[in-house]
C-alpha cells in the first residue's frame, strides 16, 4: 500500500483533529454545524490533509527520521567504558574465561537449573528467568526445545547458519580465529523492527565438546560489546587514548552497537534426538527492561522454534522410504 494511503487510513486514530468535537454534540446540532450533507467544515479539511502530508512524509523517509541521536552518544562511550578489554577477561586469557563459563552452564545443568523462575510460556515452549548478581538490570532468560537432529547438525546450524532460526539477522561475518578452530570473534547485524537502526553485535564464541565423558556441545558467546571490535587484528594500528587496539577498517556493519551480554547453547543427546538449551541476555539499546520483561522471553522461544521447524522441513522434504 503507498504511504499516501496508510497516511489517510491511521491519520484519524494518531492525530487529534477538529473533528473528535463533533463526537460531543448532538446529532442535532451537528447537522447545523456541518451541514445537511455531513461534509466537514473547511477548517477541519486544511487540518486532516496537513496531518495527511506530514505522516506520508514520515512513512516515506522513516529511515532517515528515526535514527539513533548523537547526543547520547557520549553516554553510551562511558557505559562502554566500564565492560572489560577483551585481554582483560579472566587470567588465562579470553578462551578460559569462555571455558569458565561453560563449565557454570554444565554445573547449572548438574543442579537442574536451581534457582531459575517460571516466566511464562510460547507455545509448547517453557521460558525461564533467572536475575544474575551484577547489578545490571535485564534478566537472563533460558528456553529450551527437543530437535530432530544429531548434537554435531544442531550445532552447525547455531554457529553457521543463525539467519535460519533468527530472523532478524541481516547480515554476519567471522572477523577473527583466536584459537582455531573453537575460539573465533563474530559478528552479526540485527534488524528486528523495520525503520529502527540496525544492531551490530560483536561476540567471541567457543566451542566446548565434552565427548570423553558425556557428548554434549556446549557454544558460549560473551562479547563485552565495544571492546570486543578494538581486539587487535593483522591491519592494525594503536589507540591513542586507550590501552588497546582498534581495527584500520569500518568496524560497524550496523547501526549502532547492541551489548551480548550472555548468549550460551547447550546440547545434549537423547533418544534419536538433541535437547537444546538456549540461554540470553542481549541489551538491543532503546528498549526499556519493562520490554524485555514482557517480550524478550517469547522472541528467543520463537527462535528455538524456528530452529526445531528447521529440522522438521528438511527431514520431511526427503520422502518415504521406497523398496527396491
Amino acid at each position: 500500500m503507498p504511504a499516501q494511503n496508510l497516511a489517510v487510513c491511521f491519520t484519524p486514530s494518531l492525530f487529534h483533529l477538529s473533528a473528535s468535537r463533533l463526537d460531543k454534540i448532538t446529532p442535532t446540532r451537528r447537522h447545523k454545524t456541518i451541514g445537511a450533507a455531513g461534509m466537514p467544515t473547511e477548517r477541519e479539511m486544511r487540518e486532516t490533509k496537513a496531518a495527511q502530508q506530514c505522516l506520508t512524509f514520515l512513512i516515506q523517509h522513516c529511515r532517515s527520521v528515526f535514527v539513533a541521536a548523537e547526543m547520547g552518544s557520549e553516554d553510551r562511550m562511558q557505559s562502554d567504558n566500564d565492560a572489560p578489554l577483551l585481554k582483560e577477561l579472566g587470567l588465562n586469557g579470553p578462551r578460559a574465561y569462555l571455558i569458565d563459563r561453560v563449565l557454570d552452564l554444565v554445573k547449572e545443568h548438574s543442579e537442574r537449573w536451581k534457582g531459575w523462575m517460571l516466566d511464562g510460556s510460547h507455545e509448547d515452549v517453557e521460558i525461564t528467568c533467572k536475575i544474575p548478581n551484577d547489578c545490571h538490570p535485564l534478566k537472563l532468560f533460558r528456553v529450551w526445545v527437543d530437535v530432530a537432529a544429531p548434537p554435531k547438525q544442531v550445532m552447525n546450524r547455531i554457529m553457521r547458519e543463525r539467519n535460519v532460526w533468527d530472523t532478524s539477522v541481516v547480515n554476519w561475518r567471522t572477523v577473527d580465529a583466536l584459537h582455531a578452530p573453537d575460539t573465533d570473534i563474530h559478528q552479526y547485524v540485527l534488524n528486528d523492527t523495520v525503520g529502527h537502526p540496525t544492531r551490530d553485535c560483536f561476540v567471541v564464541r567457543n566451542v566446548w565438546d565434552t565427548s570423553v565423558v558425556n557428548w554434549r556441545t556446549v557454544d558460549a558467546l560473551h562479547a563485552p560489546d565495544t571492546d570486543i571490535h578494538q581486539y587487535v587484528l593483522n591491519d592494525t594500528v594503536g589507540h591513542p587514548t586507550r590501552d588497546c587496539f582498534v581495527v584500520r577498517e569500518t568496524q560497524l556493519l550496523g547501526g549502532t552497537s547492541a551489548a551480548v551480554l550472555d548468549s550460551r547453547f547447550l546440547i545434549e543427546p537423547k533418544a534419536g534426538h538433541s535437547r537444546v538449551t538456549y540461554l540470553s541476555r542481549i541489551d538491543l539499546r532503546g528498549r526499556g527492561p519493562s520490554w524485555y520483561n514482557k517480550v524478550y522471553g517469547n522472541i528467543i522461544a520463537r527462535q528455538m522454534i524456528r530452529l526445531r521447524e528447521s529440522f522438521q522441513s528438511s527431514s520431511d522434504s526427503i520422502g518415504p522410504e521406497t523398496k527396491v
